[in-house]
């Protein structure tokens, strides 16, 4: 009887250790990818957008950020010091066909993107960037 209550308690034990692994494991994977850190607007040109990955394909973009200046005369192109990129990625989770078909129109065009900033850098099981486009508009 006395090996018998041993074994058991050794078994609940190693049960409750193999669940707290799991779900810590679990919790790593989550946390960051469904807290968002910041969202917000970008604007630049969107100047490279393609299905990138070996075995997991993520749609990932570049936007140059701050490659033109919108005056009442239209759009001047800025070629300054003052350019940084900018890379993001879609959601492969939602993976939106009418939004992966309106930044592939957009490629090379001044555009307006929104966009979610992942907790924590995300991962390339949801997309190629912390940084995943919601929406995207062209600027006129």
């Amino acid at each position: 009887m006395k090996d018998f209550l041993i074994w058991t308690v050794i078994i609940v034990i190693c049960i409750f250790l193999l669940f707290g692994f799991f779900f810590g494991i679990w919790w790593l994977w989550q946390f960051p990818a469904n807290t968002t850190y910041s969202s917000g607007e970008r604007t630049g040109t969107l100047y490279k957008f393609s299905e990138r990955g070996l075995f997991i394909k993520n749609w990932c973009g570049e936007l140059q950020v701050g490659s033109f200046t919108q005056t009442d005369k239209g759009i001047i192109t800025n070629y300054s010091q003052n350019q940084y990129t900018l890379d993001f990625g879609i959601d492969r989770r939602i993976n939106d066909q009418k939004l992966i078909d309106k930044i592939n129109s957009l490629v090379g065009q001044p555009v307006k993107i929104v966009y979610e900033q992942k907790a924590f850098g995300g991962h390339d099981l949801i997309g190629c960037s912390e940084y995943l486009v919601k929406d995207i508009q062209g600027i006129k």
